[in-house]
């Protein structure tokens, strides 16, 4: 029941961007002048903390790890109306532990690259936010005396919500909260970034 609800919610609030787009082009005087195109680019990185529970009572289990570093790459088309659209991708650090079993002793970690569709809109001046859907490409890490590794793809999307501070006629900062959800692995983790967005190309 707990997977349905939040594929439910997450599933309104990946539409509900496109709906307030779509109520913005209608309402848009149409004598007024319209934005330039251009893309955006988002650089970013900072620090993630994962937040789904996760069962590991097995023996031997130690040093669980949930706050790693993240990052982001973002492209986004800006309309000549206030919705954006684009691609996203980055890294995801889900977690990480130890396990150690008579004499043998590995680290396990999980991690993703997400390849996600995202849209964006602005809600205040300086605040936008972002909503995507998409595959998260997740590779488990086995390290022991030799590194083994396995790769599985699951559906999943996120939401964040950011601060855009202009520091010059094409160049900003932005300060992004992001809630990240494979919810196939049901994994989840929030993160806190620092941004720079830069208008690469406009029309």
């Amino acid at each position: 029941m707990r997977t349905i609800s939040i594929n439910k919610k997450a599933l309104f609030l990946l539409i509900l961007p496109l709906w307030l787009g779509s109520l913005q082009c209608v309402a848009q005087d149409s004598s007024r002048k319209k934005a330039n195109y251009s893309l955006d680019l988002y650089l970013g990185a900072g620090a993630s903390r994962y937040v789904a529970s996760l069962a590991l009572a097995a023996p031997g289990v130690e040093n669980k790890q949930y706050t790693h570093p993240a990052g982001t790459f973002r492209v986004m088309w800006q309309t000549d109306h206030r919705l954006a659209l684009g691609l996203e991708s980055g890294f995801i650090s889900w977690y990480s532990y130890d396990v150690k079993h008579d004499t043998v002793s590995a680290n396990v970690k999980l991690t993703s690259i997400p390849l996600l569709i995202t849209w964006s809109m602005p809600v205040i001046e300086h605040v936008k936010i972002f909503a995507g859907f998409g595959t998260y490409i997740t590779t488990t890490h086995l390290q022991t005396k030799t590194e083994v590794s396995s790769k599985t793809n699951s559906l999943g999307w996120l939401l964040a919500a950011s601060y855009i501070q202009p520091l010059k006629k094409d160049l900003s900062l932005a300060y992004e909260v992001k809630w990240s959800n494979a919810h196939e692995a049901d994994n989840e983790v929030i993160s806190l970034q620092i941004q720079l967005v830069w208008k690469f190309l406009k029309w």
